[in-house]
């Protein structure tokens, strides 16, 4: 499961910022490759400098506050929360709370108290037990059809329904290798 998160951000960041389809996917490529070799410290190293070599355009310009809550909410608006967040968390003028001792007792005065499990919300008896060829049905091409169908926000992997949808389609045999390779691993857990 942690190879699913980090995949997304190892794999696809543009080398640069006018790289065209032909280049993204030679390098898509090249990285799959470096995964399937088990070289994630290589791909780390890659996506470590092309970090460092991000434009801070919207910094250096600055960004007013109401075009700050324009993007924010075509963002939501296109179910984009967490990139959304990002943009708040970035150019907000909030931030991280200081764990201070004021800020721990308004947390736990806002927490719930802890209750008793209900027992009727809990599986009572014997679990019920599943055969594994109803996992059989899991192919790369539902893992597709369900990609295109998904809409919203990040997930632990930190990409949005967006961004599975475009990697599970638009890079051709990659895609659908993409797509087995989720359905394996679904089938693996469901067993």
């Amino acid at each position: 499961m942690q190879a699913i998160i980090v995949m997304p951000g190892l794999l696809l960041q543009k080398p640069h910022a006018k790289a065209g389809t032909k280049e993204f996917c030679e390098h898509l490529a090249r990285r799959l490759s470096l995964w399937k070799a088990g070289n994630i410290n290589e791909l780390l190293e890659e996506a470590r400098t092309i970090q460092s070599r991000l434009p801070e355009l919207d910094r250096q310009r600055g960004i007013t506050e109401k075009k700050l809550n324009r993007r924010f909410a075509t963002l939501i608006r296109k179910g984009e929360v967490h990139s959304a967040i990002s943009l708040i968390t970035e150019y907000g003028k909030g931030g991280l709370l200081e764990l201070t001792p004021e800020v721990r007792t308004e947390l736990k005065r806002k927490h719930p108290k802890a209750k008793p499990a209900n027992p009727e919300a809990l599986i009572q008896g014997d679990a019920l037990i599943v055969n594994p060829i109803l996992f059989e049905s899991l192919t790369g091409e539902v893992v597709r059809k369900t990609a295109l169908a998904t809409h919203g926000a990040a997930g632990p992997s930190m990409g949005d329904a967006y961004i599975w949808r475009r990697m599970m389609v638009s890079f051709k045999s990659a895609s659908k290798d993409l797509c087995d390779a989720v359905a394996e691993v679904a089938r693996h857990i469901a067993l």
